[in-house]
């Protein structure tokens, strides 16, 4: 079982619904994140690339969500992608990550 690893918020929410206005060949997602963005574009672009640095991100939206020829890329935002994207979009984390501070004690 996969657990829930990110829970959207508005602005993920906000996003979702403002790619739904776009269309084309490939779109590209960094930070896929919950996977509702990724969702969404896969409505309207044949194909669609995902990456997060997280795996379990990308393991959880696999999980989540329902993938059709679509690619996700563990990855630094889209590092190892040589290719041309209709529309790219992503939604950083606007949080500082405290992971390392938890753990230095």
């Amino acid at each position: 079982m996969v657990k829930k690893l990110y829970v959207p918020s508005e602005d993920s929410y906000l996003l979702a619904k403002s790619v739904k206005e776009y269309s084309g060949k490939r779109a590209l997602e960094i930070g896929v994140g919950s996977g509702i963005v990724f969702e969404e574009l896969q409505k309207n672009f044949e194909l669609v690339v995902g990456t997060d640095l997280h795996v379990q991100s990308l393991r959880y939206a696999r999980h989540n969500i329902r993938f059709r020829n679509n690619l996700t890329i563990c990855c630094n935002m889209s590092a190892p992608i040589r290719c041309k994207f209709d529309l790219i979009v992503s939604n950083p984390p606007y949080l500082p990550d405290m992971t390392d501070e938890l753990h230095s004690d």
